[in-house]
């Protein structure tokens, strides 16, 4: 259940992650249709804000072919889309030290293809035939980055792709953005998220969710874990928020 305290009068809006959240499951990219139904629904009632580490091209063409018009927080909290514009949260970009961290792991690592669009979060991913040692490449570039750039990024990570932020990035700056645009206050809201990523701005958010394949760290920073994963996980915490 929901912490007791908390009403659900109290929840002016939604902000949750995408990918894991809103997909079949956490390995695909696969929309699950009945938490999309859901999403519509709710949308007439409350706004939604879509909040991602993808590139703002992509959340902001998901969130109209979803008929979603809050919002959308791209780049990890880098870069806010609404009404048309783009707004830019953080003033640093991390695309040459993406590009020496691409040079120096170039064994490992390959650009994501989203690099093209991307302007301030640069994503790496892991390729295929190293992703048993992801955890161990992770620590091999979170040392690197620390060292040389420690002062302008820091990594994150979620499947398969680590993400270079920088340093004045971060989904929780980017939700206070985008919360801004629509008069709503974080404590407000109810943050779902399922990454390490997502923790940030799951902190700062009124009421907070995931669902049963979230990462350890996420289930231990929430007032509610799913026992259902992602995309179902996502319609039982919306269906207890509205019919508790």
């Amino acid at each position: 259940m929901f912490i007791p305290a908390f009403k659900k009068e109290k929840v002016k809006a939604i902000v949750t992650d995408v990918d894991g959240i809103l997909t079949e499951n956490r390995r695909n990219f696969k929309l699950y249709l009945p938490a999309v139904r859901a999403l519509r629904i709710i949308s007439r009632k409350i706004p939604i804000v879509l909040i991602s580490a993808n590139a703002y091209q992509v959340l902001a063409g998901l969130a109209k072919y979803l008929g979603i018009r809050g919002p959308v927080v791209a780049e990890n909290g880098c870069v806010v889309f609404y009404k048309n514009k783009v707004y830019s949260v953080s003033r640093y970009s991390t695309r040459d030290i993406a590009n020496d961290v691409l040079n120096k792991f170039r064994t490992y690592l390959k650009p994501s293809w989203q690099n093209n669009f991307r302007m301030y979060d640069f994503a790496l991913k892991v390729k295929r035939n190293y992703i048993k040692k992801f955890d161990y490449i992770v620590e091999l570039v979170k040392e690197y980055v620390n060292a040389q750039y420690g002062k302008y990024c820091y990594v994150q990570q979620t499947f398969r792709t680590i993400f270079l932020t920088p340093i004045d990035g971060g989904k929780a700056r980017g939700m206070q953005k985008a919360l801004e645009f629509i008069g709503i206050n974080p404590d407000q809201v109810l943050g779902i998220g399922d990454g390490i990523n997502d923790i940030d701005f799951l902190k700062i958010s009124g009421l907070k969710a995931t669902v049963a394949n979230a990462d350890k760290e996420v289930k231990e920073v929430v007032d509610y874990v799913s026992p259902y994963p992602s995309g179902r996980g996502f319609i039982d915490i919306v269906r207890r928020l509205f019919m508790q």
